[in-house]
This record gives structure tokens, sequence and C-alpha cells, in this order.
């Protein structure tokens, strides 16, 4: 076993199997893992009843799933209420008037009393659906890591009553995790005595979702789903798109309506990121490859001519990569789109905007310098072989540049047009196979950074959010961190005299080299 290495993430598209056939029942699923865990076995082909309390939220969350996208499955609103046993027995019943089979049982509202009573009432139906042939029966319920805190840690725990569910717990710090920790404690007890009462085909198993971002303390978090605009009849090109955070960009920008250009560097890897965007569902929009190599001036150029081939408006541009970026090539691309941005800029109701994926690395080491300087590309060719990692050297440096580039774009466009740069706070990414330990910094990351799907939140601000449409003004040419937020970019990014200094010197070796 390898135990500092990259952990391979969990892809439902990949490794999920063909649900076909299937019938799943999720519990209290309108919203958060519930609300996901129903898409994404619907996407592989399950017909999954979709459980709510509320009619319209369940109906609602419903719909939902059609518009991003469900695949070959299919999503059906079933009441369903745990709070009370009456209330889970009628919630089964009704299942049980509609349906004929049930392959997985997901108590993901999983109060314990509810979820013992329901379960039992649903428990026939699962052991008949369990003598089918090929039949592979699952009950998964809900727990967390909170079960091993709290009164729920009191080796002298007893549940021969249920006295405990009653306690208020009122000189505990938090009263309300203290219930928590015991009910989720109760479903780990439940779902191991359930395992050794039903029949050996079918499988019982508690799970802990991992630190999940919820409504449980914190309060409402970026949700692309309901803080992006509609997108219908835009046009978004993103480089770098295939994979990491410009991949997970397209998805959600798709979702949202947009027609997007998904930039790749090959046909092979730019298709099959097509072929994953649309597993995993892009709603009402599209994605289609576009051929994108920014490694060179002459490779941009002909990139950004064929897209203007291929489109008459672009109404966002998104520079995505996360490693090394060649500057030139992107300063390339998008002053060859400029005159497509421009006229779309023009254009009733226009929200054009520039997106470049920065980093708080354009505040470092050489790029930190106050005496640096860009009046020829020797900056960009220093070696920098003194510094501890070379690599990461020059790739603040790349990082400055962009923020530069962008910043000087800014006061050369339009009015209407807003260019804004941003750090994604930190992702794992490939990055970490620069460092000298790369197994023991991927190790790392794993557990303290974030996902790409996570790490587009701020991306995917800077490129649709209604704040910035409500207030160009404010987030023109801006640094922005995690999520959306206003922050001081390096002192070097903001010197009128070192962007102009810059864009001089691009320009120069672009004619030099005749473009």
């Amino acid at each position: 076993m390898t135990v500092f290495g990259r952990r391979r993430s969990f892809k439902p598209s990949r490794d999920l199997p063909n649900l076909s056939g299937r019938v799943i029942l999720v519990s209290g699923a309108n919203t958060g893992i519930g609300f996901e865990t129903v898409r994404n076995l619907a996407i592989r082909g399950a017909t999954v009843y979709l459980g709510s309390r509320s009619e319209e939220n369940g109906k609602a969350a419903v719909a939902r799933l059609k518009e991003l996208g469900i695949g070959p499955g299919k999503v059906v609103y079933v009441f369903c209420d745990l709070s009370t046993p009456t209330l889970a027995t009628r919630s089964a019943e009704e299942f049980l008037d509609i349906e004929g089979r049930l392959d997985v049982l997901i108590n993901n509202a999983a109060c314990h009393i509810g979820t013992f009573q329901f379960t039992m009432t649903l428990l026939p139906l699962l052991k008949k659906t369990a003598n089918l042939p090929n039949s592979d029966v699952r009950i998964i319920t809900l727990s967390s890591a909170g079960h091993v805190a709290g009164p729920a840690a009191n080796p002298n725990l007893d549940f021969s009553t249920l006295d405990p569910f009653k306690e208020s717990h009122s000189d505990d710090l938090m009263p309300f995790m203290s219930r928590y920790f015991l009910s989720k404690l109760a479903n780990i007890l439940f779902s191991s005595a359930l395992q050794k009462r039903v029949p050996e085909n079918i499988i019982c198993i508690a799970v802990h979702p991992g630190a999940v971002k919820k409504m449980l303390l914190f309060g409402t978090k970026f949700n692309p789903e309901n803080d992006l605009l509609d997108l219908t009849g835009k046009v978004v090109f993103i480089t770098g798109a295939n994979t990491g955070i410009g991949f997970t960009t397209a998805k959600h920008l798709a979702r949202k309506g947009a027609k997007v250009y998904v930039g790749a560097r090959t046909e092979s890897k730019g298709q099959d990121a097509i072929e994953r965007l649309q597993a995993e569902g892009i709603g009402s929009g599209q994605v289609i490859y576009h051929e994108c190599d920014v490694s060179t001036p002459q490779q941009a150029k002909a990139s950004a001519m064929e897209f203007m081939r291929r489109e008459d408006r672009l109404d966002i541009l998104s520079i995505t990569q996360m490693m090394m970026v060649n500057y030139i090539g992107v300063f390339v691309l998008t002053t060859t789109l400029l005159a497509l941005l421009e006229k779309t800029a023009q254009e009733p109701n226009a929200d054009v905007r520039i997106v470049a994926l920065s980093s708080d690395a354009h505040t470092r080491g050489p790029a930190a310098n106050p005496d640096i300087r860009f009046n020829n590309l020797d900056e960009f060719k220093k070696t920098h072989d003194k510094e501890n990692i070379p690599y990461f050297a020059r790739y603040f440096v790349s990082k400055l540049a962009l923020t530069l580039f962008n910043n000087t774009l800014q006061r050369r466009v339009s009015p209407n047009i807003v260019c804004i740069s941003l750090h994604p706070g930190l992702v794992h990414t490939s990055l970490a196979d620069k460092v000298k330990y790369p197994r023991l910094a991927n190790f790392a990351l794993s557990i303290v950074a974030k996902t790409p799907e996570e790490g587009c939140y701020t991306t995917l601000f800077a490129a649709a959010s209604p704040k910035v449409k409500a207030e160009p003004e404010k987030y023109k040419a801006t640094y922005l961190t995690p999520v959306g937020v206003i922050d001081k970019a390096n002192p070097n990014a903001l010197k009128h005299d070192l962007q102009d200094e810059l864009w001089a010197t691009t320009e120069k070796y672009l004619q030099d080299i005749g473009l």
C-alpha cells in the first residue's frame, strides 16, 4: 500500500456501474448531499425517488435536477417525513403503494427513531428484491465522525431506554451538537444491528461523508446553482478546460445555459472532457471542444483566429491554466479576441468579462521584489537556480505577469468590459508534483486543499456573479480571493508604469517575430 501518494479521486461517471432497472429511494434529498446523490445515481440510469417532507420543495428539486441533466435515469418526488414514527410509517407505506421493488435505500435524513421505523417498514420490499436474480440490495445510513464526540463517546452510555435522546445537554457548550452526536452514534448502532438481522444478500453500511459545507453551523456558502446569472444565449471560452478548475468552471457555466467552448491542447483530451461533462450533466447549456494551445504565440494566434471563424460573439473569456502560464501566449490569444469581445460589449444588456486565474503566488519570491522590471524579457529567462524550488520562482513571475496584463487590459478596453484577476485558494492540482517530495505534498494537499470542484468558485463568481453585473465599477481591475472577496494584490501589479512596460515589451517582441 502506498502511504504517501495522490489519492485517486472518486468520479461517479467513471466509478459507478450502470444502474438501469434499479430503484433507489433517498430520504432528505431536496438539498445538499441527498440532492447530489440523487443526481449522480440517476445519471447512471437508476429510477431514483427523491424523498422530501415538503411537496413544494421536493418537486422544485426534481425540476432543478432535470434542468441540470440526469442522463438516462428518472427522478420522482415522494413524500418522506421521518420526524415522527407515525409520519415515517406513512412515508414508507406511500412508497410501497407505488413501487414493487427497492434495490437501494439511502437514509440521508438520518434522525434515528424515524429512520428505524422507515427502514423496518420497507424491509419486506428490500428482502423481496434481494431474492431476484443478480440482485444487489443495500441499505445506506448517513452517520458522521460526530458519533465519536461528546456524549456519544461516553463509555457508560446506556440505550436500554430512550432517555439519552430526551436529555437537554444544557450544560454542554453546544447542546444541539451533543444531541447530534448521539443521533449519529445511534445510526451506526442501528446499521450494525440491522446487518445481523437481514439476509446475507443485503448489505448495510453506515457512512461518514467527510467535511461538507452545510448550513448546520456556519450559514450558507457560495452555490453555483443559485448564485450565478442565467447565461442563456451567452458564449464562453475557457482555456485549459479539459481538467481541474477549467473543467468544473465549464460544467457550471453550461448548467446556467451558456454555450461553452472547452479549450484543450489536443483533440483527444478535449473530446474526452466533453464526454465527461455530458456524463456529469450540463443542463440546458452546450459544451464544445476548441483547440487551444498558448504555449507559443503562433499557436495562441491560430486558436483565437479559428474561434472568431466559429463564433460571432464572446461574452466571457476565462484564462484558467493553474500551472505555469505562458504569459505571451495568453497576451496573443486575448488581444486577438479583443475585437470580438468589444463587439459583444456594444450589444444591449451586454455583460462582457475577461477573467484571469492568477494566484497569491504573484505576491511571493522574485515577483515581490519591488525592483523587478519588464523592460525586456530577461525576467522570464532567469533560471532562479539559487531558489529552493526554481520552478516555483518562475511560476511566481508568470502569475505576476498575468495579473499585470489583466490590469493593463482594463485601462485599454471599453468601459463596459470588466477584467478580473483572482486567486482560487489552495487547490489540489498537479502543482505538488513539482516539489522535492511530491508524494508527501500530494498527501498533505489531499487533506487540507480544496478539490477543483470548490476551487472553481471564485472563477465562477468573477465570470457570472450578478454582483459583478450590478456593480461593474467596483470589480474592474480587481484581485479576488475566495469566494469573490476583493483583496489586495501585489503592489507591483498595481504600478501603471510596470504594467505599461510589460505591455510595450511584449508588443515589441511580437513585432520582432512577425506577429
